[in-house]
This record gives C-alpha cells, structure tokens and sequence, in this order.
C-alpha cells in the first residue's frame, strides 16, 4: 500500500476541534452525518454523487495516524486510504473511475471514509 497523505479541506468550520458523529442517514442518494462540536451547534455534512462509505472506531485506522497527521476533522485523501487499499482488489470498479475522491471525516469516537466525486455541504443545525 502506498504512503497515507491527506490534507486538511479548507473551507469548513472548527478545524481545531474534533467532532463527535453522532447520527449517519443515507438514502442510496446521500450520506448525512450529524455532527456535535463541542464548541458550537451541532452541525450537517452532507455528500453527493456517492461511490461508497465505511464507518470504523479510530483505533481501526491507526496506521493512518503517524507523523504527517493533518489538521482538522475533515481530511481529502490524496493517497494510502481506503481507496488504495480497495483499490488492490480487482473487482473494486470504484478504484478506476475518474473524479472520485476520497474524503476522512475524523470523529472523537468513530470515523467514516467516504467516496464521492463532489465536495460536501456543511450546514448548521438551527435550533
């Protein structure tokens, strides 16, 4: 497998903090993860044009967690993460298909992989 680096996605609130996720919905369109930040309202991100998701407990993806580990909660894989690994099998039709990236929503407790060839929506959850 080749060498983990991701960077932080700019563009998204609270980078200094790590999220709790506490609620994943998906219809087979989108993928919405409630997210409770412990320094402001609990907040939506929101993927579309999915390929696929993984949700793992943090310490299942130690090896991710070296030295280079990039700021933030939000994180784009540009190479060694899930889509590499999958990548490797060769019925994984995803590991072909141009304009997917990979993203890493870093969470407290659990952490979800996501494939999808669009950046997702982050909203806040008015009260």
């Amino acid at each position: 497998m080749s060498e983990f680096i991701a960077n932080a996605a700019t563009g998204f609130p609270s980078a200094s903090v790590v999220p709790e996720i506490a609620r994943l919905d998906y219809d087979t369109l989108n993928l919405r993860l409630t997210l409770k930040f412990a320094d402001s309202p609990p907040a939506h991100l929101t993927f579309k044009d999915l390929s696929g998701f993984r949700v793992l407990r943090e310490g299942d993806l130690i090896e991710y967690w070296g030295g280079a580990r990039p700021d933030g909660w939000l994180w784009v894989v540009q190479s060694g993460g899930w889509r590499a690994t999958e990548a490797q099998r060769s019925g994984f039709v995803s590991g072909d298909m141009q304009g997917i990236r990979e993203f890493l929503v870093v969470g407290q407790v659990d952490c979800v992989s996501v494939l999808s060839s669009s950046v997702p929506e982050f909203s806040r959850i008015e009260s």
